[in-house]
């Protein structure tokens, strides 16, 4: 009757896994007799495909099963969420035995590891380059900012409006400071702190905005609202265009104080027409201020302009003065002054009353790199466009004439010359040069030097209209992107071409990266992709080519 071992020591001892149990733990059992655990069988849901784990208890802890999933995923443990094993998120070195409760859906999250693949380009080291190779190296990508949280709608429109250098000149210009009661002082002075911050990083590296978000998201509780996840609570995801018109209108109303240009640089103007369709009283006209320009998308919309010009145009409620209440009046607006940016919102979400939910229209709308808004404008604002490119047409001909002319001088001079050294070499004497030796020579150069005087005339006979007038035309600066199907999900990616370079980069959070035009163009929509949300258009000064005629217009 001497004391019995515990099943700890026995298990130690005579090397019994976790799943026996000896006879000493249990004594109605014979001595020899093991108990066996009921084995758990899960089944792993990581995205598209499924993982099956056969027994759960076969692996002592949670740190096991991580790395046996990492040898049939490729997923480190480090970057694998597991949930519906416990309670919450899966967490290392816990122990797994048949008390542990296991949900019916177990689920991982986490991106494979990618194999390291041969340099395309030779490796080079910094302290081996020369400076400018080095200083051109260290400046391949600006910063990317590092995401809080479903911060993505943030750090997309942080990028864009930074493509608006007018813009970004007037925050450096800006004295306020970040720790005043103003909540526009604040936001204003923050955004300033964050671009120069992200000026002096050159080298592709990340920044963590931390400050503007906290700033941010306590002057504007919409933004700091909050969720229960499987993970938490987290950040809701928010709408990016109610992010850039919260932004836009808190900074600018600052930024005027230091350069009041600022505050018409996304402004436009149109003038709108209300017709009763209940009545004939006389149609009505008012001219409102725009900031932004609505692309509608119906099922027939297959180009941007066709949205703009659906925007622009419905029907709304108002008082009647003949009625004496509210009517449906129909209304038609034509742009009659446009801004220095133009920013454009594709209306992609709509209300499903049935599901209550957000409906977002993935249709295919194609945008072009350069736009040509002139069909949308007034007849008075689009014979100032005419008169415009008609200018700048004119200008391009006279330039290019002047250049003709320089040309054909020196192709004259070179023929002189050229006779000269061959009378020279036959011994002659070199004839006046202006006297030709044939007839042909001499027809020639007359017609030359007609045309030229001709050309040089040309400059003085007509004069250059106003090439800085309203021509209609702008040019693509940057976008913001959705993909996912609901507003208040999905991720937002900012595009942004570059001023100094001409070059596109993508800005997905802390990722920087070059794409090429086309890719830009592939943007449009059309299925579950990243599809163009947001954009921002600079005004063109003068385009080669520019439309005169009034017909052309119509294009």
């Amino acid at each position: 009757h001497a004391p019995q071992p515990s099943s700890s020591s026995l298990a130690k001892n005579f090397n019994f896994t976790r799943r026996q149990i000896n006879t000493h733990t249990d004594p109605s059992l014979p001595r020899h007799t093991t108990l066996q655990m009921t084995p758990i069988p899960i089944q792993i849901k990581w995205g598209k495909e499924k993982i099956d784990i056969s027994d759960l208890l076969t692996f002592s802890n949670s740190t096991a099963l991580k790395e046996h999933i990492a040898k049939l995923t490729g997923v480190s443990p480090t970057r694998q969420t597991i949930t519906g094993i416990g309670k919450g998120v899966l967490k290392d070195d816990i122990p797994l035995d048949d008390k542990i409760e296991v949900k019916k859906m177990v689920r991982m999250m986490g991106s494979a590891d990618k194999l390291p693949e041969k340099p395309k380009e030779e490796v080079k080291f910094l302290e081996d380059m020369v400076k400018n190779e080095e200083d051109a190296y260290m400046a391949k990508y600006p910063p990317g900012l590092t995401n809080l949280g479903n911060t993505c709608y943030m750090n997309s429109v942080v990028q864009l409006m930074r493509a608006v250098p007018e813009f970004k000149q007037a925050l450096y210009n800006y004295q306020g400071q970040i720790t005043s009661s103003s909540i526009t002082e604040k936001i204003t002075a923050s955004l300033r702190d964050l671009y120069k911050s992200m000026d002096h990083i050159q080298n592709g590296d990340e920044i963590t905005p931390q400050q503007f978000v906290t700033a941010f998201r306590n002057a504007f509780p919409l933004f700091n609202a909050s969720e229960q996840t499987p993970f938490g609570p987290m950040y809701s995801q928010q709408d990016a265009e109610e992010f850039l018109n919260t932004l836009r209108n808190a900074t600018v109303s600052e930024l005027k104080k230091v350069d009041p240009k600022v505050a018409n640089l996304f402004v436009g103007r149109t003038e709108i027409t209300f017709t009763n369709q209940e009545t004939d009283e006389e149609p009505t006209n008012s001219v409102e201020e725009f900031h932004s320009l609505k692309c509608f998308i119906k099922k027939e919309t297959r180009h941007l302009l066709e949205g703009l010009a659906d925007g622009l145009q419905g029907t709304v409620e108002r008082h009647s003065d003949k009625l004496e209440r509210n009517a449906n009046f129909s209304k038609e607006a034509k742009l009659v002054e446009l801004p220095e940016y133009l920013m454009i919102n594709y209306v992609r979400f709509y209300w499903k009353q049935k599901e209550k939910v957000q409906n977002k229209i993935i249709k295919r709308v194609k945008f072009p790199m350069k736009l040509d808004v002139a069909t949308l404008c007034s007849d008075e604002l689009k014979e100032q466009i005419q008169q415009t490119r008609k200018a700048i047409l004119l200008k391009e001909e006279q330039e290019s004439d002047k250049r003709r002319a320089e040309l054909t001088k020196e192709a004259r001079e070179l023929q002189e010359k050229e006779e000269a050294e061959r009378a020279k070499r036959r011994g002659e004497a070199p004839k006046s040069t202006t006297t030709t030796t044939t007839t042909t020579t001499t027809t020639t150069t007359n017609t030359t030097a007609k045309d030229e005087d001709k050309m040089d005339t040309s400059d003085d006979s007509k004069p250059v209209g106003d090439v800085n007038g309203p021509n209609g035309d702008y040019e693509l600066v940057a976008l913001v992107t959705h993909k996912g199907r609901e507003l208040t999900s999905g991720h937002y990616i900012g595009w942004v071409k570059e001023e100094e370079t001409g070059r596109w980069l993508k800005f997905d959070d802390e990722n920087v990266g070059e794409v090429e035009e086309k890719s830009i163009l592939e943007l449009s929509g059309g299925g579950d992709r990243d599809i163009v949300y947001l954009s921002i258009w600079k005004k063109s000064s003068g385009k080669k080519g520019a439309k005169a005629k009034g017909d052309e217009m119509k294009d």
